[in-house]
């Protein structure tokens, strides 16, 4: 399997080390698994046709919430790993 070991401080003032999963699923996407959680909302809701926009209401919910979560989580792992992050984005 191909990964980095990034070393991280914790706020403790440790000195850690983690691997990031360069390989498989992870070597892919780093949040697989979210487009076939919006996909399974999407085809939930179809029955209800487009006879109201309010049907899609969990869709678009959905949508944003896992957008901004992978969004906070790019930030959050910048903060933490720093260069490993960046080396860690220009391989998945």
């Amino acid at each position: 399997p191909r990964f980095i070991t990034a070393k991280y401080v914790t706020s403790a003032g440790e000195e850690k080390e983690s691997l990031l999963l360069t390989c498989g699923w992870w070597g892919i996407a780093r949040h697989f698994h979210y487009l076939p959680e919006i996909m399974a909302s999407f085809f939930w809701t179809v029955p209800g046709l487009f006879n109201h926009p309010l049907h899609y209401f969990y869709v678009i919910y959905l949508t944003i919430l896992l957008t901004d979560r992978a969004l906070r989580d790019d930030i959050k792992c910048g903060s933490k790993y720093g260069t490993y992050w960046k080396q860690y984005q220009s391989l998945v």
